[in-house]
């Protein structure tokens, strides 16, 4: 019973949410995606240091990556445990941001 779940949640990962950019997007680099990125990702993922190749320390850079934050983030791979998670709220906006393609 556990493997058909497991399987689903690997499908889940590879395809990241399905959120969809709301019309009245508010989310921007600036008002929210730049505190993301500080908060959860650029302790590994920055010029110098950049984790798994992936550097995420700057708008352009985080746009080269947006299908796989999406992915990472709900598979829960990331950020890894121990170091601080993003609430249910900003894992939303984060895929809303994401699916806006992170202006």
């Amino acid at each position: 019973m556990r493997l058909p779940l497991f399987v689903g949640a690997l499908l889940l990962a590879a395809c990241g949410t399905s959120a969809t950019c709301p019309t009245a997007n508010t989310l921007s680099y600036e008002s929210f995606g730049k505190a993301f990125m500080t908060s959860y990702c650029v302790a590994c993922h920055t010029t110098g240091n950049a984790s798994d190749g992936v550097n995420l320390s700057s708008l352009t850079l985080v746009r080269t990556h947006l299908n796989k934050v999406d992915a990472e983030v709900v598979s829960g791979a990331m950020p890894p445990k121990g170091s601080g998670s993003p609430t249910a709220e900003e894992k939303t906006n984060l895929a809303q941001w994401l699916a806006c393609g992170a202006p």
